[in-house]
């Protein structure tokens, strides 16, 4: 799929790419993280060809990511990353049964550079298909996603995701539904993931404490006390405090009046609450909406 909304499609089987697609994992015993960061090195000189706002490889094994889908050339020699897709893996008990589910971070594919350019087409479809394999041989419930914009969702409907049906108002997220025996997600489960997940919300504190801008203000140097912090008890921090101060921030720094030392500054008051720790009262300001990136 194309990584700018409004390209034309090019329709390529995953056998005829010219890029191959692998399986990078972050924990566990199948983690290759040195893989992740050569690779990311390897995209972030390239990223002049994806669209600037979904670059997935700056997360690498950064809190909150589990995996990582790579189409790099096959060719030997070629070092073009056509694709990549970061993913957070979830498990939650409701009623007696445990739901396990994947959650699509960002997805974004090379953008086309010619009309015959061999590292486009199809890549967004295939780098799907395999997460989608994997999930169906690992016995997953459903895979859900945020997409950026119209275009992005219409390509996801022809991917097979659906708005659930006992959740009309649910306009961002869609699902796709991974065993016949569960056409449609839970709607208690539904409920719980209406709430920001406890892995975006790291995930969005370890861009921020990284120097990086999520809601459109001017990046700024990592803060590398908080990185250090973070490594190490990111399990124990209250992610209430920490969705409260990304809230704040979301006010703010779209308008560009929220410096980056000033947002380091209200994650590591965040930080310094502990899981379940009261903290003083701030006055709650209506908050931009928080969209996850996503371009196929």
């Amino acid at each position: 799929m194309a990584a700018a909304a409004g390209a034309p499609t090019v329709h390529k089987t995953c056998d005829q790419l010219v890029c191959q697609i692998q399986r990078y994992d972050c924990i566990g015993l199948r983690a290759k993280k040195g893989d992740v960061n050569r690779l990311a090195d390897t995209a972030d000189a390239q990223k002049g060809l994806f669209d600037p706002r979904v670059l997935p490889w700056e997360d690498r094994c950064g809190p909150g990511i589990h995996r990582h889908y790579v189409a790099k050339s096959r060719r030997m020699g070629d070092e073009t990353i056509c694709g990549w897709m970061s993913v957070t893996v979830s498990k939650r008990k409701w009623n007696g049964r445990l739901y396990v589910y994947a959650y699509i971070n960002k997805i974004s594919t090379r953008r086309r550079q010619s009309s015959d350019d061999p590292y486009y087409g199809g890549v967004g479809k295939c780098l799907h298909d395999r997460l989608v394999a994997d999930l169906q041989t690992e016995r997953f419930d459903f895979i859900f996603l945020k997409p950026i914009d119209a275009v992005a969702t219409a390509v996801y409907v022809k991917w097979g995701y659906i708005h659930p049906a006992h959740f009309a108002d649910r306009v961002q997220e869609m699902f796709f539904m991974l065993r016949p025996e569960l056409p449609q997600p839970p709607q208690e489960l539904l409920e719980s993931i209406r709430i920001p997940h406890d892995a975006t919300v790291r995930n969005e504190a370890w861009q921020i404490i990284n120097g990086r801008a999520i809601f459109g203000g001017e990046d700024g140097p990592p803060a590398d006390d908080l990185i250090e912090l973070f490594r190490k008890t990111h399990r124990d921090l209250d992610i209430g405090a920490i969705t409260e101060a990304i809230d704040l921030i979301a006010v703010y720094e779209g308008d560009g009046s929220m410096s980056m030392e000033d947002q380091q500054e209200l994650m590591r008051q965040a930080f310094a609450v502990k899981r379940g720790g009261r903290r003083k009262t701030r006055r709650r300001r209506r908050r931009h909406a928080r969209t996850k990136r996503f371009i196929v």
